[in-house]
């Protein structure tokens, strides 16, 4: 075992060295430029340029919404970590934020404050979590190597005497030599930069035009920030610098010997070029004086005489990257006010100098706290050097689903069963959906948006469910106009998903339900009795106290029935295709070869049967049985505005096959619901066999008994377990069955 210990270990060990020679953690500040001449796009940004660029590093993919088709940053998905930390939904914030990082970018430096703002609970944090996330990951990329320089000052024994360097700065060969590769055992001292300056800020300012222009110049197209052009060092590297320059008599090239370029990785954990300042009241930064631990005689004789303090805290851990100011205006602005100038510079004053932060400052605020804020005589001073970003509640249902299902459902340790996520995620998008300004609108949407209601609202934000009652004008008007009805109110302060329930508040509701003793599995009747409970606390939540629209926005017990009803739907439509008596598909079939017979119908032409190979007429028996169980009037009438309802889909989406499925939905809906109670006591009679098996009540047996097992084997197939299916069925028996 000791032998096996050991290899494993000289294994890993080897690797490791392996690992850290090729990514070229430790160079001199010859190599550094070496790198930089190789690849200035990646060794010549500031932070702004580096998050952008770790944007575009994990790429862009579509994402549909009945409103729009949205670009969605792939590193939100967080693929090389959990989905618990996913953030879900929040393109437009996406979009935002990187197009101010793009500006950023243009101006050659970050010049603005991106604040984050928005309902308590809509993912702020988590939004930030995720580029913290990324970043860490960026950084161990060869895109994403970023570098920082310590100053090195080898030991007498390696060949220091004097003021404390090495006379010959050449090898036996007559090469260069540096101090940056020496043993650890070889140096008597090392400083660090703690502000993790740019090597590249060692050149003085007026040479690194003239490498850029010798060494590039052929990408006349980089982009250089103004701090690699023309930026500093910090002060105690400055004194450093200083110091080692008037030692060598002006020889540049002896004092580069003393820097050791470092390569380093962002960490949120251990605070290295991402910090999260909460809403303390403490200074953000500092000073004290240098100290070493083998005490400040192991410093050269030049440097021992020069009162060296180094800058420490929030804000120069964070430098290299990105600040977060986590609810920043739940501070008093008076603790805040160096911001104004840090914002505007890019530097802050730390002790008795002035120190230069390069990273993006962002802060998140609830609308509360931004509201209050905005009434401060300085708020005008602030709000001309920030950039608002706002994390709304999310609008569509199946993302906000997604959130519990992910965060909640993989860890409650218990089966959770169809539905049960869906109640929830439901109820709280339609707690916060406002009621059409219709007066906004020209007619015919004028009309059409008045009487909206609130479900039909959310139907259509979910799946782009337009509401059957709708005339075939109406629907077409209808969904031309789905992006504007959800853009109605988002430059207004009082925008749809600035109220309603918090992914917060619907966590702790499906955690409650999750305990509920009747139930041994999560369940949707559990989450439904915890959300009859739930909206009674209307002194704890004040979106519980908002007044009732009409159309029944803000009815929230209203929202419950129509759940319920809408689960009994769905329970029946998993009842339905378990028993195999029919399938969705059978529906889609028929509406195909009614559209085919329809179209033929009003061309006057023939149609192919396909078993004969001839040309018939029309199948007027199949139309008339579809048109029947649609309740239609006008057949001549109806089949015309099907026929132009294809063609308009058709010229709107251009080329490709019309899909049936989608043009169609609420038709062929219609028809499965008329097969259903067509079939009713047949669906009765599978689902009462059902319950008695799983019940253990006696008189089911032989082909019977297993026409049962395959029923509720197919249950299973939908994530029923024989529990949850008992309770399942048992509920639609009593509530929609025996109707």
């Amino acid at each position: 075992m000791a032998d096996t210990i050991e290899k494993f270990l000289e294994e890993i060990g080897s690797e490791s060295r392996k690992t850290f020679e090729t990514g070229k953690n430790i160079l001199s500040f010859r190599e550094y430029l070496s790198l930089v001449a190789e690849n200035p796009r990646v060794h010549l940004r500031d932070a702004a340029g580096y998050i952008r660029d770790m944007f575009d590093f994990f790429g862009t993919r579509e994402v549909h919404y009945p409103w729009r088709v949205n670009k969605r940053f792939i590193l939100f998905d967080q693929l090389f970590g959990s989905k618990e930390d996913a953030l879900w939904g929040q393109e437009d914030a996406q979009t935002a934020f990187y197009n101010i990082l793009q500006s950023f970018v243009r101006a050659g430096k970050p010049h603005r404050l991106i604040l984050l703002h928005g309902p308590n609970g809509s993912s702020k944090t988590t939004f930030i979590s995720c580029i913290a996330r990324a970043l860490e990951y960026y950084s161990t990329t060869q895109q994403g190597a970023i570098y920082r320089f310590n100053w090195v000052f080898p030991s007498e024994k390696a060949g220091a005497k004097g003021l404390g360097f090495i006379k010959e700065s050449y090898d036996s060969k007559g090469k260069a030599r540096d101090y940056a590769h020496y043993d650890e055992s070889e140096i008597d001292a090392k400083l660090i930069c703690e502000l993790k300056d740019h090597p590249f800020l060692l050149l003085p300012v007026s040479e690194r035009r003239k490498f850029i222009d010798k060494v590039l110049p052929g990408d006349r197209d980089l982009q250089i920030p103004e701090l690699i052009l023309n930026g500093n060092i910090c002060p105690k590297c400055k004194l450093i610098f200083d110091a080692l320059l008037n030692a060598y008599r002006g020889d540049l090239s002896r004092v580069y010997d003393h820097v050791q370029v470092e390569r380093f990785t962002i960490s949120r954990k251990y605070r290295r070029g991402f910090v999260s300042i909460g809403p303390q009241m403490a200074v953000d930064a500092g000073e004290r004086q240098v100290t070493i631990d083998r005490s400040l005689g192991a410093l050269p004789k030049v440097l021992q005489n020069v009162s060296l303090f180094e800058p420490y805290g929030d804000l120069v851990d964070g430098s290299g990257g990105m600040i977060e100011f986590s609810d920043l205006l739940k501070r008093p602005v008076e603790s805040f006010k160096y911001l104004l100038e840090a914002i505007e510079t890019g530097e802050v004053q730390i002790g008795g100098s002035n120190q230069r932060i390069n990273a993006v400052l962002v802060a998140t605020s609830n609308e509360i706290h931004l509201n209050a804020f905005k009434q401060h005589p300085d708020a005008l001073s602030f709000l001309g050097r920030i950039n608002m970003v706002r994390i709304p509640y999310i609008l569509n249902e199946p993302v906000e689903r997604s959130i519990y299902l992910n965060q909640v459902a993989r860890g409650l340790g218990k089966h959770v069963a169809p539905y049960s996520i869906e109640m929830a995620s439901s109820w709280a998008v339609m707690t916060r959906l406002f009621k059409p300004k219709s007066e906004s609108y020209p007619e015919p949407m004028k009309s059409i948006t008045k009487d909206l209601l609130c479900t039909e609202k959310f139907d259509v934000y979910a799946e782009g469910k337009i509401p059957p009652r709708f005339s075939g004008e109406e629907a077409k008007v209808f969904s031309q106009n789905i992006e504007a009805l959800y853009t109605e109110t988002e430059n207004q302060p009082l925008y749809e998903g600035i109220t309603g329930a918090s992914p917060r508040e619907v966590k702790f509701i499906l955690y409650m339900a999750a305990q509920n003793p009747s139930y041994e599995c999560l369940t949707p009747m559990a989450v439904l009795e915890e959300l009859e409970t739930f909206i009674k606390r209307t002194k704890d939540f004040s979106f519980l106290n908002m007044e009732k629209k009409e159309g029944h926005y803000h009815d929230f017990k209203h929202f419950i029935e129509i759940l319920r009803i809408r689960l009994l739907q769905k329970l029946l439509a998993s009842v339905v295709e378990a028993s195999n008596i029919f399938s969705q598909r059978q529906f889609e079939e028929l509406w195909d070869r009614y559209v085919v017979h329809a179209s033929t119908w009003i061309k006057g032409e023939k149609v192919l049967n396909p078993v004969t190979k001839k040309h018939e007429d029309p199948d007027e028996a199949l139309m008339g049985r579809v048109e029947t169980l649609l309740n239609v009037k006008d057949k001549k009438a109806f089949r015309e505005e099907v026929i132009n309802r294809i063609a308009a889909d058709a010229i709107e989406r251009g080329a490709g096959k019309s899909d049936y499925s989608a043009i169609f939905r609420n038709e062929i809906e219609s028809l499965k619901a008329q097969a259903i109670k067509e079939n009713i006591e047949k669906l009765k009679g599978i689902v009462q066999s059902a319950l008695d098996v799983l019940r253990g009540e006696k008189g089911i047996e032989g082909v019977e008994l297993e026409e049962v097992n395959k029923f509720l084997e197919r249950l299973q197939e939908f994530n029923y377990c024989p529990k949850c299916a008992k309770v399942a069925l048992g509920y639609l028996m009593k509530y929609k069955l025996q109707e």
